[in-house]
């Protein structure tokens, strides 16, 4: 059975001009390294969320928006991509991103991911919520800062708990293991 959010992808996608979708990801590194791991790095994000998605025209429609700029983001805190992340919302949704839900897709809105040297070693991306409401027993109880971080290999689940009203923080408590640490 596809989960509700599919469902309401896949109607929207069905649209003749419906925009293409996916996560917004945010490169934070620029080593030898990302330099030739970076875009496998986005071809496996792809197919590790388009292999859950059954739909032909789903799939072809899924292209990430892609932020890199060598000066501005390379060696970014968390905190920092959040900042230009609450930035970029505001701009496409004409400067009201917090309240502002008519525009793109839960993917944009609700969560970007970044890539930064971490991800070479573990296989995990860091997920961060924009304006992140976190409960303040929870914040002392656990640190919690309004990111986590999540297999590469659980990408769609996090686009389709993303889709809830619910904050992230209470995906750490969620039974199925989307929150790694």
């Amino acid at each position: 059975m596809v989960p509700t959010p599919s469902k309401r992808l896949i109607n929207r996608l069905r649209l003749p001009k419906a925009p293409s979708w996916g996560f917004v990801i945010y490169r934070t590194t620029y080593s030898p390294q990302s330099y030739r791991q970076f875009p496998r790095i986005i071809e496996l994000t792809n197919s590790c969320i388009k292999r859950e998605i059954l739909e032909e025209y789903a799939c072809a429609k899924h292209h990430p928006i892609i932020i890199e700029d060598r000066t501005r983001l390379n060696g970014i805190s968390l905190h920092g991509v959040r900042s230009h992340y609450e930035s970029w919302i505001d701009d496409y949704a004409g400067g009201r991103g917090r309240e502002n839900y008519n525009w793109g897709y839960s993917t944009q809105r609700h969560v970007c991911l970044v890539v930064d040297e971490e991800y070479y070693k573990k296989w995990w991306v860091k997920a961060v919520e924009p304006w992140p409401e976190i409960d303040e027993v929870e914040r002392e109880a656990t640190g919690f800062d309004g990111t986590m971080k999540v297999s590469v290999f659980s990408l769609f689940c996090l686009w389709t708990a993303m889709y809830d009203p619910y904050p992230m923080w209470m995906l750490r408590r969620d039974a199925n293991g989307l929150y790694t640490g």
